[in-house]
């Protein structure tokens, strides 16, 4: 058990190392400004945990003093940040480095975690939904997924409750599981803000799928027009007003291909191939355009570079050992560790065209 600052999670050896941090893509995310963006790093081995200090930049402390790394074997407080900075409580459990993943039984894993202390972040709760409807829909069971050690039944059920985020190699391998191309989580995660109405208009229950999918490509056609008609009317990338007004866009076209491909998963997909391709090179259109302007962002300069290259997200994570999250979140203006902006700027300054 991990209690930081009355927030309790759960570890499980067979989901990875966990990673505390000021990152949004840490699996235990600190908005503190004592917290480095990747803080420190639970990892286990033999049959004990370790804690190791990722060179923060304020600390990890035990008993007032700095430490590199210490093994758990006992229950433990760190304080990160300074000697009194933020608590981080580490309590042992005996069986965790003992019961297979497929052993554990997800109404038992639920109970290891107060759902009264519990944080939900809703982009992940977003994510987490949407991989409990498509294992429902391939008639996946949490016991399944232990089964075939993608992600232990205690872990998944965190996930799709919006309290943790699991690995860059876990995701890769449920996706695989769910049958969705690699760096779709990351994109759901990362692409649509909170209160969009689009999880809504799927989830609708008063109003048969059919009816409901008609309704929704409606409004995509409605929402593309108007978009391609924005994007006629864009100022040269050289203009002052061109970066504010191509983001809004860009933001706009990310929502509307996220919605676009969920319909798609649904059983609309044959109407839609039309309005994804046009969503899909309007959103590549004003993205080279963007990378061509003064004040060109790197996820725009980043998009571009790929694409005159002809690489895919997993290519560029590939040459620069940058999680495919990161290079997701990078070309969707979400902020980085600074390791990997420094590999992902050096990778544009390198090969750009």
């Amino acid at each position: 058990m991990i209690d930081v600052n009355g927030v309790r999670h759960t570890a499980d050896p067979s989901d990875g190392d966990v990673v505390i941090g000021r990152d949004q893509a840490a699996q235990i995310y600190l908005d503190d400004t004592r917290i480095s963006r990747s803080h420190l790093r639970l990892s286990a081995a033999g049959n004990r945990w370790h804690v190791t200090d990722l060179a923060s930049r304020n600390g990890v402390y035990l008993d007032g003093q700095r430490i590199s790394t210490v093994v758990i074997d006992r229950p433990v407080t760190l304080m990160l940040g300074d000697p009194q900075g933020v608590p981080v409580h580490l309590q042992p459990a005996t069986t965790d480095l003992a019961v297979p993943p497929q052993e554990v039984e997800p109404e038992e894993a639920t109970t290891h975690l107060d759902p009264s202390l519990a944080a939900v972040d809703p982009a992940i709760l977003r994510t987490g939904q949407y991989v409990a409807a498509r294992r429902q829909e391939l008639g996946i069971s949490q016991r399944d997924v232990g089964a075939k050690k993608v992600l232990s039944p205690a872990a998944l059920v965190t996930f799709e409750k919006g309290r943790s985020w699991p690995r860059d190699d876990t995701l890769a391998k449920l996706e695989d599981l769910l049958q969705c191309p690699r760096g779709t989580l990351a994109q759901i995660r990362y692409s649509t803000p909170v209160s969009s109405p689009s999880i809504p208009v799927l989830q609708a229950a008063a109003v048969p799928m059919d009816a409901a999918a008609a309704l929704s490509i409606r409004a995509l056609e409605s929402s593309l027009r108007l978009l391609t008609a924005a994007s006629a009317a864009l100022p040269a990338p050289s203009d002052p007003d061109f970066p504010a007004r191509a983001a809004a866009a860009l933001g706009e076209l990310r929502e509307l291909q996220l919605v676009a491909t969920e319909l798609s998963r649904a059983g609309a997909g044959q109407a839609l191939v039309r309005i994804l391709g046009q969503l899909r090179r309007l959103y590549s259109d004003i993205m080279m355009s963007a990378a061509q302007s003064p004040g060109a962002t790197l996820g725009q300069r980043l998009y571009a570079t790929r694409r005159s290259l002809e690489l895919s997200v997993d290519d560029v994570s590939a040459i620069t050992a940058v999680p495919t999250t990161a290079v997701v979140a990078a070309e969707h203006e979400q902020p980085l560790e600074g390791a990997h902006l420094d590999a992902l700027t050096q990778f544009v300054a390198n090969t750009a065209p």
